[in-house]
Protein backbone atom coordinates (compact mmCIF):
# COMPACT_ATOMS: atom_id res chain seq x y z
CA UNK A 1 0.00 0.00 0.00
CA UNK A 2 1.29 3.43 -0.93
CA UNK A 3 -0.05 6.77 0.23
CA UNK A 4 1.15 10.27 1.00
CA UNK A 5 2.75 9.07 4.25
CA UNK A 6 4.92 6.39 2.67
CA UNK A 7 4.79 2.77 1.61
CA UNK A 8 3.73 -0.44 3.36
CA UNK A 9 4.52 -3.83 1.87
CA UNK A 10 5.65 -7.37 2.75
CA UNK A 11 9.21 -8.64 2.48
CA UNK A 12 9.41 -12.38 1.86
CA UNK A 13 12.88 -13.77 2.52
CA UNK A 14 14.58 -16.79 4.08
CA UNK A 15 11.31 -18.63 4.51
CA UNK A 16 9.64 -15.80 6.45
CA UNK A 17 7.52 -12.72 5.82
CA UNK A 18 7.96 -9.30 7.40
CA UNK A 19 5.71 -6.25 7.23
CA UNK A 20 7.73 -3.26 6.05
CA UNK A 21 6.70 0.33 6.67
CA UNK A 22 8.75 3.20 5.28
CA UNK A 23 8.36 6.94 4.78
CA UNK A 24 9.62 6.65 1.21
CA UNK A 25 7.26 7.82 -1.54
CA UNK A 26 6.86 6.10 -4.88
CA UNK A 27 7.15 2.62 -6.32
CA UNK A 28 10.67 3.34 -7.60
CA UNK A 29 11.80 3.91 -4.00
CA UNK A 30 10.37 0.55 -2.97
CA UNK A 31 12.21 -1.12 -5.85
CA UNK A 32 15.46 0.59 -4.84
CA UNK A 33 14.94 -0.45 -1.21
CA UNK A 34 14.36 -4.06 -2.22
CA UNK A 35 17.53 -4.06 -4.32
CA UNK A 36 19.55 -2.71 -1.40
CA UNK A 37 17.89 -5.19 0.96
CA UNK A 38 18.74 -8.12 -1.30
CA UNK A 39 22.39 -7.06 -1.19
CA UNK A 40 22.30 -6.68 2.60
CA UNK A 41 20.73 -10.11 3.07
CA UNK A 42 23.31 -11.67 0.76
CA UNK A 43 26.01 -10.14 2.94
CA UNK A 44 24.48 -11.72 6.04
CA UNK A 45 22.13 -9.09 7.47
CA UNK A 46 19.10 -10.32 9.41
CA UNK A 47 15.73 -9.50 7.81
CA UNK A 48 14.29 -8.20 11.08
CA UNK A 49 17.13 -5.69 11.40
CA UNK A 50 16.65 -4.47 7.83
CA UNK A 51 12.91 -4.09 8.36
CA UNK A 52 13.41 -2.17 11.60
CA UNK A 53 15.78 0.24 9.88
CA UNK A 54 13.29 0.84 7.05
CA UNK A 55 10.91 2.64 9.42
CA UNK A 56 13.49 5.37 10.01
CA UNK A 57 14.71 5.60 6.45
CA UNK A 58 14.11 9.01 4.88
CA UNK A 59 14.27 9.98 1.22
CA UNK A 60 17.41 11.00 -0.58
CA UNK A 61 17.65 14.78 -0.41
CA UNK A 62 15.54 16.29 -3.19
CA UNK A 63 14.13 12.97 -4.45
CA UNK A 64 10.39 12.75 -3.75
CA UNK A 65 11.07 14.53 -0.47
CA UNK A 66 8.13 15.76 1.59
CA UNK A 67 8.16 19.21 3.15
CA UNK A 68 6.14 18.98 6.35
CA UNK A 69 5.24 21.97 8.49
CA UNK A 70 1.84 20.78 9.67
CA UNK A 71 0.02 21.94 6.52
CA UNK A 72 -3.11 19.98 5.40
CA UNK A 73 -1.73 19.40 1.92
CA UNK A 74 1.28 17.59 0.51
CA UNK A 75 4.40 19.46 -0.63
CA UNK A 76 7.07 17.42 -2.41
CA UNK A 77 10.49 18.40 -3.77
CA UNK A 78 11.84 16.30 -6.63
CA UNK A 79 14.72 16.57 -9.08
CA UNK A 80 12.46 15.69 -12.04
CA UNK A 81 13.97 17.95 -14.71
CA UNK A 82 13.30 15.94 -17.89
CA UNK A 83 9.96 15.16 -19.56
CA UNK A 84 10.01 11.51 -18.49
CA UNK A 85 11.03 12.29 -14.93
CA UNK A 86 8.33 14.96 -14.62
CA UNK A 87 5.73 12.54 -15.98
CA UNK A 88 6.80 9.82 -13.54
CA UNK A 89 6.65 12.19 -10.58
CA UNK A 90 3.22 13.55 -11.50
CA UNK A 91 1.79 10.08 -12.12
CA UNK A 92 3.12 8.88 -8.77
CA UNK A 93 1.75 11.86 -6.85
CA UNK A 94 -1.62 11.65 -8.57
CA UNK A 95 -2.23 8.34 -6.80
CA UNK A 96 -1.83 10.12 -3.44
CA UNK A 97 -3.86 13.21 -4.27
CA UNK A 98 -7.61 13.40 -3.64
CA UNK A 99 -7.57 17.11 -4.46
CA UNK A 100 -5.69 19.13 -7.05
CA UNK A 101 -2.20 18.31 -8.26
CA UNK A 102 -0.11 21.42 -8.92
CA UNK A 103 3.51 21.89 -9.92
CA UNK A 104 6.20 24.56 -10.18
CA UNK A 105 8.83 23.79 -12.80
CA UNK A 106 10.98 25.26 -15.54
CA UNK A 107 13.88 24.20 -17.70
CA UNK A 108 17.61 24.83 -17.61
CA UNK A 109 19.11 27.34 -19.99
CA UNK A 110 21.51 26.57 -22.83
CA UNK A 111 20.55 22.89 -23.12
CA UNK A 112 17.93 20.51 -24.53
CA UNK A 113 15.59 23.25 -25.76
CA UNK A 114 13.51 20.68 -27.63
CA UNK A 115 12.39 19.26 -24.27
CA UNK A 116 10.72 22.51 -23.22
CA UNK A 117 7.39 22.22 -25.09
CA UNK A 118 7.35 18.50 -24.29
CA UNK A 119 7.45 19.30 -20.58
CA UNK A 120 4.64 21.80 -21.07
CA UNK A 121 2.59 19.06 -22.71
CA UNK A 122 3.32 16.69 -19.81
CA UNK A 123 2.09 19.24 -17.29
CA UNK A 124 -0.98 19.95 -19.42
CA UNK A 125 -1.93 16.27 -19.39
CA UNK A 126 -1.14 15.41 -15.79
CA UNK A 127 -1.39 18.51 -13.57
CA UNK A 128 -4.46 20.50 -12.58
CA UNK A 129 -2.52 23.75 -12.45
CA UNK A 130 1.12 24.73 -12.85
CA UNK A 131 3.46 27.69 -12.63
CA UNK A 132 6.38 28.02 -15.03
CA UNK A 133 9.43 29.50 -13.38
CA UNK A 134 13.23 29.74 -13.41
CA UNK A 135 15.49 26.69 -13.26
CA UNK A 136 19.14 27.59 -13.88
CA UNK A 137 18.51 29.87 -16.88
CA UNK A 138 22.22 30.70 -17.25
CA UNK A 139 22.50 33.34 -20.01
CA UNK A 140 19.05 32.73 -21.46
CA UNK A 141 16.01 34.83 -20.63
CA UNK A 142 13.97 32.76 -18.12
CA UNK A 143 10.80 34.36 -19.45
CA UNK A 144 11.58 33.12 -22.95
CA UNK A 145 12.31 29.63 -21.64
CA UNK A 146 8.95 29.68 -19.87
CA UNK A 147 7.23 30.80 -23.07
CA UNK A 148 8.71 27.84 -24.92
CA UNK A 149 7.38 25.48 -22.25
CA UNK A 150 4.03 27.25 -22.35
CA UNK A 151 3.83 26.62 -26.09
CA UNK A 152 3.57 22.90 -25.43
CA UNK A 153 0.85 23.48 -22.85
CA UNK A 154 -1.15 25.80 -25.11
CA UNK A 155 -0.98 23.21 -27.89
CA UNK A 156 -2.88 20.92 -25.50
CA UNK A 157 -5.59 23.48 -24.85
CA UNK A 158 -4.19 25.03 -21.67
CA UNK A 159 -5.04 28.68 -21.08
CA UNK A 160 -2.81 31.34 -19.58
CA UNK A 161 -4.12 32.35 -16.18
CA UNK A 162 -6.80 29.67 -16.01
CA UNK A 163 -4.64 26.55 -16.27
CA UNK A 164 -1.13 27.88 -15.71
CA UNK A 165 0.89 30.98 -14.92
CA UNK A 166 4.33 32.24 -15.84
CA UNK A 167 6.24 33.60 -12.85
CA UNK A 168 9.99 33.55 -13.37
CA UNK A 169 10.76 34.45 -9.76
CA UNK A 170 10.80 30.96 -8.25
CA UNK A 171 10.21 32.15 -4.68
CA UNK A 172 7.05 33.94 -5.81
CA UNK A 173 6.01 30.93 -7.90
CA UNK A 174 6.24 28.63 -4.88
CA UNK A 175 4.26 31.03 -2.72
CA UNK A 176 1.61 31.38 -5.41
CA UNK A 177 0.84 27.66 -5.30
CA UNK A 178 1.09 27.38 -1.52
CA UNK A 179 -1.54 30.11 -1.19
CA UNK A 180 -3.80 28.27 -3.64
CA UNK A 181 -3.47 24.89 -1.93
CA UNK A 182 -6.40 23.37 -0.06
CA UNK A 183 -6.63 20.25 2.13
CA UNK A 184 -6.00 17.16 0.02
CA UNK A 185 -4.02 18.99 -2.66
CA UNK A 186 -0.43 18.20 -3.67
CA UNK A 187 2.24 20.67 -4.76
CA UNK A 188 5.30 19.36 -6.57
CA UNK A 189 8.39 21.55 -6.74
CA UNK A 190 10.17 19.99 -9.69
CA UNK A 191 13.56 20.39 -11.28
CA UNK A 192 15.93 21.67 -8.60
CA UNK A 193 15.77 18.81 -6.11
CA UNK A 194 18.83 18.72 -3.86
CA UNK A 195 20.59 21.61 -5.57
CA UNK A 196 21.70 24.58 -3.49
CA UNK A 197 22.43 27.11 -6.23
CA UNK A 198 20.47 28.86 -8.97
CA UNK A 199 22.65 29.50 -12.02
CA UNK A 200 21.81 32.92 -13.48
CA UNK A 201 24.21 34.39 -16.01
CA UNK A 202 27.67 33.96 -14.51
CA UNK A 203 26.32 33.93 -10.95
CA UNK A 204 25.64 31.01 -8.62
CA UNK A 205 22.92 32.36 -6.35
CA UNK A 206 21.98 30.59 -3.10
CA UNK A 207 18.82 28.55 -3.61
CA UNK A 208 17.14 25.41 -2.28
CA UNK A 209 13.53 24.43 -3.01
CA UNK A 210 12.95 22.65 0.30
CA UNK A 211 14.28 25.52 2.39
CA UNK A 212 12.29 28.06 0.38
CA UNK A 213 9.11 26.01 0.78
CA UNK A 214 9.69 25.78 4.54
CA UNK A 215 10.08 29.56 4.76
CA UNK A 216 6.96 30.11 2.70
CA UNK A 217 4.91 27.69 4.80
CA UNK A 218 6.10 29.43 7.97
CA UNK A 219 4.97 32.75 6.49
CA UNK A 220 1.53 31.19 6.02
CA UNK A 221 1.44 30.22 9.69
CA UNK A 222 2.42 26.55 9.49
CA UNK A 223 4.97 25.97 12.22
CA UNK A 224 5.09 22.18 12.60
CA UNK A 225 8.43 20.39 12.71
CA UNK A 226 9.86 19.43 9.35
CA UNK A 227 10.83 15.78 8.87
CA UNK A 228 13.59 15.25 6.32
Amino acid sequence: RMDAHGSTFTLVARGGAWAVKTRLLGRFNVVNWLAATATALELGAEPRHVVRAAAELGPVDGRMQRVERGQPFLVVVDFSHTPQALENALRTLRTYTPGKLMVVFGHAGERDAANRPVMGAVAARLADFFVLSADDPLREDPGEIAEQIAGGARAHGQRDGADFLIEVDRATAIRTLLRRARPGDTILLAGKGHERRMLVGDERLPWNDREEAERALAELGYEGNSRR
